[in-house]
């Protein structure tokens, strides 16, 4: 193994880097470095939707929301093994082997001392083709772990990686554990998996026309507690920043409708975020204009200038991005300027499939409290600049307090974000797929932990 290791060929030497780069193949944490927030149980089968994949979740775990590391899912039963599922795409064709060695090779640049074991092909559930290996990592402070990888080619060109992580002392309860969600695994054909998005679509188009914009109008206007609310924005346990939404009924171009302001500040050890956001849509649909903008600064990587004084004063390295959108019936613009270079993209919108963004906060706000079910629609992901399908879930609480969890990838092959309403519609909760958690908080709270950060 060790040998196959270090005479790689030149192509596949080259495969890695280009992984390394692209950030295609992930290096493990320990299991016991996991710093989820928030997690749930999950009984039903896992679906993945942009290739077909699917799995059976462990028995007796929950799903961890902390996807940070690019894992479409993660599983754990009390800390005691971790099990998450990754995509990935190389840069160029190449085989289960291939792809096997490229992800060895940088798991041991991370981990030096770890002990690879001889790879196994297999047949998972007697009909999908992979290759599994484990990994012996040596560790005096936390102990010695075990970390595997079952390997699926879905294509040529993309292959799940399904990951297991445990102490080398519970390998032998556990991995029985592991293979038996590997044997679950399951591919849909490419029909199958269009027509269950198409139901998708349906449930989702079901859930749009709950919205009633007539009685929406009159609480904008009616309810001005309602108008706006302010969020922590947390991150490992530490408060970093704030948000506020604005919600109020307004014209613009002539056309009567609901505009929502959305800001936030954070402060980052290394960086200062800011984003603005806002974002109107008529109240027939047939017109939508928005805004986005990011501005990151860097306080320690600035540049000295020289004042009119003649002191020196250091200005921050700052970037920042900016997005415009605008649709008039089914014709979507967005102007992307970044980096100081302007593109201008154009597309065809299904609009009987299709949520805005003002939908999609209203929507998000009115679902069924009572009623678990997926549904999928089409929308703009500002990060991946594109028009997407994006799949949500929604799990009623089971106790008497009438919240309920929504669960929404903005994207096929895009980590999900977690939120909490009540059943007024108000966010009590969201998490990021980066860590990130935002809480509701009065103003006044708001404006106690900014004084307290600028002494």
């Amino acid at each position: 193994m060790h040998k196959a290791l270090f005479s790689i060929k030149n192509d596949l030497l080259f495969l890695l880097i280009t992984l390394l780069i692209s950030g295609v193949i992930f290096t493990p944490r320990s299991v016991f470095s996991q710093d989820a927030v928030t997690s749930f149980e999950h009984n039903q089968r896992w679906q993945e939707y942009a290739y077909g994949l699917s799995l059976a979740p462990p028995p007796d775990t929950i799903q961890l929301n902390n996807t940070s590391d690019g894992s479409l899912v993660k599983y754990t039963r009390s800390g005691d093994f971790l099990i998450s599922v990754k995509i990935l795409t190389p840069p160029k064709a190449v085989e289960l082997a291939d792809i096997a060695i490229t992800a060895d090779l940088k798991f041991m640049f991370a981990y030096p001392s770890a002990v690879p074991t001889q790879d196994t092909l297999l047949k998972l559930g007697g009909k999908v083709e992979a290759l599994q290996r484990y990994l012996y990592v040596p560790d005096k402070e936390k102990g010695d772990w075990v970390f595997g990888q079952t390997f699926i080619k879905i294509d040529p060109m993309t292959f799940a990686m399904i990951d297991f992580e445990c102490k080398a002392s519970d390998f032998d309860t556990y991995t029985s554990v592991y293979n038996q969600v590997c044997d679950s695994i399951q591919l849909t054909s490419p029909d199958e998996l269009e027509n269950y998005r198409s139901d998708l679509i349906e449930n989702g188009l079901a859930l749009r026309e709950r919205i009633d914009y007539a009685t929406l109008s009159k609480s904008l206007l009616s309810e001005t507690e309602n108008k706006e609310q302010w969020f922590r924005l947390i991150k490992n346990n530490q408060d970093i920043g704030h948000m506020r939404i604005k919600k109020k009924l307004e014209e613009q171009l002539g056309q009567l409708g609901i505009r929502i302001e959305i800001n936030a500040h954070a402060e980052l050890p290394s960086q200062t975020v800011d984003t603005k956001q806002d974002y109107f849509e008529s109240l027939d649909r047939q017109f939508e204009v928005w805004s986005f903008r990011k501005t990151i600064s860097h306080p320690n990587q600035g540049i000295e200038v020289t004042i009119r004084q003649k002191e020196k004063e250091r200005l921050p390295d700052t970037t920042s991005t900016a997005m415009t959108g605008t649709r008039f019936g089914e014709n979507l613009t967005v102007t992307i300027d970044k980096d100081s270079k302007e593109n201008m993209l154009e597309w065809k919108v299904p609009l009987d499939k299709y949520l805005s963004e003002v939908e999609r906060i209203l929507v998000f706000a009115n679902l069924p409290l009572t009623q678990k079910q997926d549904f999928a629609f089409y929308g703009f992901n500002q990060n991946k600049e594109k028009l997407a399908l994006m799949i949500g879930k929604i799990y009623p609480s089971e106790d008497a307090n009438n919240q309920y969890w929504l669960e929404v990838m903005p994207g096929l092959d895009a980590s999900p974000v977690l939120s909490c309403y009540d059943d007024k519609g108000n966010l009590l909760q969201q998490e990021r797929p980066d860590g990130l958690v935002i809480i509701p908080a009065p103003v006044e709270y708001i404006k106690l932990l900014h004084d307290q950060k600028a002494k």
